[in-house]
């Protein structure tokens, strides 16, 4: 975990999360990737894991924060994810240049309906961003009674 700042203000996480959605799509992001980002990056907040939070969204080294890099369209905002590939228990999913939380969230929900199915499966994406902290795909898997790894 990161250690906490000596000197901070306490904002109720929901507040926090629409903040976060807001800015995110006011640069162009779409809305629902804007919302899945806002939770994600919130919960790491919540979870002690501030590097990978909420600050990522300003943040201007080592590399420009989310907001920057959607306004100067270093990254696809409105992406169209597409599976490419798909077994019983593998799906790899097209990024289509875009951050990688909405594409791996994604690869990870369809992998969960196949590890149901199947017993185990592994969700990929391909042509993406930074996708965060991997333990927001890990908890997602556990949330649903299944082992994970990212």
């Amino acid at each position: 975990m990161n250690t906490p700042p000596a000197r901070f203000v306490r904002i109720p996480a929901e507040r926090l999360r629409s903040f976060t959605a807001r800015c995110l799509n006011s640069v162009g992001l779409r809305e629902d990737h804007a919302d899945l980002m806002a939770m994600l990056l919130t919960n790491s907040d919540l979870r002690g894991v501030r590097s990978h939070g909420t600050r990522q969204i300003c943040r201007r080294t080592p590399h420009d924060g989310y907001c920057q890099v959607l306004r100067d369209c270093k990254v696809n905002p409105n992406p169209q994810l597409t599976v490419i590939r798909e077994t019983s228990n593998t799906v790899l999913i097209e990024g289509d240049g875009s951050l990688g939380y909405a594409p791996m969230m994604m690869a990870t929900e369809v992998a969960i309906d196949k590890a149901r199915e199947q017993g185990m499966a592994m969700g990929a994406t391909v042509n993406t961003g930074h996708y965060g902290s991997a333990g927001h795909y890990v908890y997602r898997a556990m949330e649903e009674g299944m082992i994970a790894f990212s």
